[in-house]
């Protein structure tokens, strides 16, 4: 019966006309099923090393809170673990546990078999039998790849949020409903067209398979004894089958089911039913533990709903939970997990190939919060009529340093300072965080100075950087309340000014920089009597945190004691105000204070010593982020004024190179370096032309509609460059017309793949001709054909 006949339909036949009627007490569905998703699969499955050990465990039942009416309702989670631990959940409506666990059962009662018919193809000697156990294991092992493939296409459709949810009770999961249907009928060899044509076939559709009320008229014509129904279903007792195997199964096999089955494959009837076909191969992602892994929601994901959160709305309050909450994520992998989630659930075709570069800019503080947050909500959740920027942080009127912007900042640069080699000492004037330091508090970047810069002294001291925000606030009210400002006096008595001093990056000290004068802030502008007006509502959004907590330390310091002495010097005349955008109070990365803007070029060229050393690790810094646009800013702000020009002609010839769809163009570098070494007679670089731009990529090629699979899988590639993994997907999408055009497009693409110079659009290119000028032959002989 198992793997080898089913006692629900006739191989390779017409479906069976029976009448178009239901009995009565049928229930339908609101919308009846109008196409089927899961395909077909006929390959025998294979656990190879490339699956993880992610497995999930029984169903539970969980609280939620209703984001709108704030009621507590229950619905369904399945838990996700990985090395018997819990790494998430997928959600589960609860009138969906039932058919859940009639699925995963499906999948461990084949795999039982498959296992079982493995070892008895082992064991025998004559060869007559030992291919008939091969054809059983086969065939076995054909049923795990096609109900452990629906599952998987169940999972994505749960963790992307692509069910239907709105009224409780009548969830609809279109992967799960279809399975449920298509397995009680047998109608995994049939495609939606041949099914619906009958009346058979269309009374069915119109079912709901999940009600148990139901079940009589789906098995109404089955040739299947109680017995064998029995073992078709789940027994109640999960540990009977749960963890893997279905205890008497093995017992049966042996007694009675090996000998059936063995008569059947000598002599098939007319409930014989081959699963295996030699000629198919596996998918390319069938299973759960494949990469990529579904989406799961985390516990943090969770738990974060379960409040009564709304993800619709409020996206960006669940990555802050995510970075602030504890436990708090150290692994930059983790985190973008969760950014993945988030963007799975909220957008239907999320762009890693731009998504990913901006979450590591984010993590290695080379991107603010706020521009993270501005980034995800323009570029990616534009759509989202109902998506603000709000998150739930409130501001510290004591502590204007302590807030998740500065923190992702700092940790950044300790990140950065980890890749580093380990001899290397702490650069305290880094560029890269002194800019983004600037666009934390655009207007008050000079005010705040010293206070960042004892920050960072700290860090470099090895002190973790939560720590450091947590003590800057009492520090900072001490130095401003001390006689002389500019010698703070913290807890550690003289012991911090010491370790400051200590500090030391390319030949300077942290604080005895004879460049640091002009750049420390006048500490008496300060009022005299503190307002306690505007600290009635903290601000939720990430600019108004900023600014609020700037105005609310500065009110709340008391006034500095009456000077002694001799006057102090006339002050300064103020600072040009900031270039950029002034409306919001940003400015660009090259506008930060320019004397430290001055001293952190003094200290790159001194550390790097030569302008091609410095080019070339801002090179490899631009390959990993792929952020143009800070490529230029950075390479104008630390070579050589009179490189601008030559800086500019390279960058335009970047955006012209697709970077991100392409090869790494080392071609436009070279060329660039080449320019910074002009003949000995001149004393500018040479400009060159801008390098010609590649050939089109595959979004830009006209593809006809049956082979928009091929540009997807493309696409796919271009972030696993698996051409292994590339060739399985287009054989298993194509039929055999197409086998010659796909193998020596897979030929054009592993000679491509050595060359850095080289990108596969070009080949692309010719492949998607290539499919065209066989389809088009393909409608030219049907033509013919009908003709004839």
């Amino acid at each position: 019966m198992l793997a080898s006949t089913s006692g629900r339909k006739k191989p390779d036949a017409p479906i069976a006309q029976t009448s178009g009627k239901r009995p009565a007490g049928t229930v339908m569905l609101d919308k009846p099923v109008t196409s089927f998703v899961i395909p077909t699969v006929k390959a025998e499955c294979s656990f190879d090393q490339a699956l993880t050990d992610i497995t999930f465990g029984p169903p539970e039942e969980a609280d939620m809170i209703d984001g709108e009416t704030k009621e507590t309702f229950q619905t369904g989670r399945v838990p996700v673990m990985q090395a018997k631990q819990l790494i998430g959940y997928v959600p589960l409506p609860l009138r969906y546990r039932q058919v859940w666990l009639e699925l995963s059962y499906q999948i461990v009662l084949h795999t039982q078999m498959w296992n079982l018919w493995a070892a008895e193809e082992k064991k025998l000697k004559r060869k007559t039998m030992k291919d008939k156990a091969a054809i059983l294991r086969q065939n076995s092992g054909a049923v795990v790849t096609q109900y452990t493939l629906a599952r998987l296409m169940a999972v994505d459709e749960l963790v992307s949020w692509q069910h239907e949810t709105s009224e409780a009770g009548k969830e609809r999961v279109s992967t799960l409903i279809e399975w449920k249907i298509r397995w009680y009928r047998d109608w995994f060899d049939y495609n939606y067209a041949q099914v619906s044509a009958t009346a058979t076939g269309a009374k069915f559709l119109k079912a709901d398979p999940i009600r148990v009320e139901n079940r009589a008229f789906f098995e109404s014509d089955w040739n299947v004894d109680a017995k064998g129904q029995d073992l078709l279903y789940p027994p109640e007792d999960l540990e009977e089958w749960f963890d893997g195997e279905v205890q008497g199964l093995e017992e049966a096999f042996h007694d009675t089911m090996k000998k059936e089955a063995f008569k059947l494959v000598a002599k098939p009837d007319e409930y014989s039913e081959p699963h295996f076909d030699a000629r198919a191969k596996l998918p390319a992602r069938w299973h759960q533990g494949q990469r990529p892994t579904p989406f799961f929601w985390s516990p943090q994901l969770w738990n974060w709903l379960s409040k009564g959160n709304n993800i619709w709305e409020t996206p960006m309050d669940f990555l802050f939970c995510v970075l602030t909450e504890e436990p708090s994520v150290a692994d930059f992998e983790e985190f973008f997990n969760q950014v993945a989630t988030l963007m799975n659930i909220l957008v239907r075709r999320p762009d890693w190939k731009v998504i990913r570069p901006v979450t590591e800019q984010l993590w290695m503080g080379e991107m603010t919060w706020r521009e993270f947050i501005s980034s995800m909500m323009e570029d990616h959740l534009q759509d989202n009529r109902h998506a603000t920027h709000r998150t739930s942080e409130k501001s510290d009127p004591a502590n204007v340093f302590n807030t998740l912007e500065a923190r992702l900042v700092l940790q950044g640069y300790v990140w950065r300072r980890d890749e580093a080699p380990t001899n290397e000492p702490w650069n305290v004037k880094d560029a890269i965080l002194w800019q983004s330091l600037s666009r934390v508090t655009p207007k008050n970047i000079k005010k705040f100075k010293s206070g960042w810069e004892w920050i960072v002294s700290q860090i470099a001291l090895g002190k973790a950087v939560p720590l450091v925000l947590k003590d800057a606030g009492p520090w900072w009210a001490k130095k401003k309340s001390a006689d002389k400002p500019d010698q703070p006096q913290d807890n550690q008595g003289g012991a911090a000014n010491a370790n400051i001093q200590q500090v030391s990056v390319s030949g300077h000290n942290a604080t005895s920089d004879p460049a640091d004068v002009d750049m420390e802030e006048d500490d008496r502008a300060v009022p005299s009597e503190p307002s306690h007006q505007n600290l009635e509502q903290p601000q939720n959004t990430a600019d108004q945190t900023s600014q609020q907590a700037d105005v609310d330390v500065e009110k709340m310091t008391p006034p500095p004691p009456p000077p002694t002495g001799p006057p102090p010097p006339s002050p300064s005349p103020p600072p040009p105000p900031p270039r950029g955008d002034e409306e919001d109070g940003r400015i660009n990365d090259q506008d930060v204070d320019l004397d430290v803007e001055m001293t952190v070029e003094q200290d790159v060229l001194k550390q790097d010593k030569t302008v091609d050393q410095l080019c070339e690790r801002l090179w490899q810094e631009f390959m990993r982020h792929r952020s143009i646009d800070r490529y230029e800013s950075q390479m104008k702000t630390l070579l050589p004024s009179h490189y601008g020009d030559h800086v500019e002609v390279y960058a335009n010839s970047l955006r012209q190179w697709n970077i991100r769809n392409g090869a790494p163009p080392h071609e436009a570098y070279k060329t660039f370096i080449e320019g910074m070494h002009p003949p000995s007679s001149s004393t500018a670089p040479v400009v060159r032309k801008p390098l010609s731009p590649p050939p089109p990529s595959g979004r830009n090629l006209n593809i006809r509609e049956e082979h928009e699979a091929a540009l997807q899988y493309f696409e796919e590639f271009l972030q696993h460059r698996s051409v292994d993994e590339y060739q399985a997907q287009l054989e298993a999408h194509y039929s055999s017309d197409y086998d010659a055009v796909i193998m020596e497009h897979i030929e054009s693409m592993r000679a491509s793949e050595g060359r850095n110079d080289s990108t596969p659009d070009a080949v692309f290119h010719v492949f998607i001709h290539a499919l065209t000028a066989v389809s088009t032959r393909q409608v030219a002989e049907l033509a013919q054909h009908n003709l004839l």
